[in-house]
């Protein structure tokens, strides 16, 4: 059974290996913990940020990043401090650019610009759909209003509910507007 009362002696012990009285209380009375443990373990201390902060602030790591490196990534302090903050965007578009390089040549491109085709579009008719490059690149994209839409096709009612309506909303709106 654990002892909630601490002596005035016990509390200078405490003292002298740099524990404070409030602490002494929290982990005797709030965390169960017997008072010659209390009085004997040393604070933990979990300020790695104050070693480390100039080297850090120097190379742009602020103090959530610093410590999330730590705790989540398990990074070293040192390396945590001193590898600089990416930002996403601009990697990102790094690997985009140094992806997109490579996929299509320049007189692919060239056709996808002609039809009208954007890199994306292209890039899953290869990868998802299966097209062939070719057809990938020169079948210029579909529009609703387009006979040959698949969509179309399955829901040509619903299809042509929605541009006569559209079609409708462009004639009041310019009328309103005279």
């Amino acid at each position: 059974m654990n002892r909630y009362y601490i002596t005035p002696e016990e509390y200078a012990i405490a003292e002298k290996n740099g524990i404070s009285r409030e602490r002494v209380n929290n982990r005797v009375r709030s965390l169960g913990w017997d008072v010659e443990k209390a009085i004997t373990t040393p604070v933990k201390n979990y300020s790695v940020w104050r070693e480390w902060k100039g080297i850090a602030e120097k190379n742009g790591v602020r103090h959530k990043v610093f410590y999330s490196r730590i705790k989540k990534l398990g990074w070293s302090p040192l390396k945590a401090a001193t590898t600089p903050v990416r930002k996403c965007d601009a990697g990102a578009m790094r690997h985009a650019r140094k992806f997109r390089k490579g996929f299509f040549s320049e007189r692919e491109l060239a056709i996808m610009r002609e039809n009208g085709i954007k890199w994306d579009t292209a890039y899953k008719r290869v990868v998802r759909r299966l097209w062939d490059r070719e057809r990938a690149i020169s079948e210029p994209p579909l529009s609703l209003s387009d006979k040959n839409h698949p969509y179309r096709k399955k829901h040509d009612e619903l299809v042509s509910y929605h541009i006569k309506r559209k079609e409708g909303r462009k004639r009041v709106q310019s009328q309103s507007s005279c």
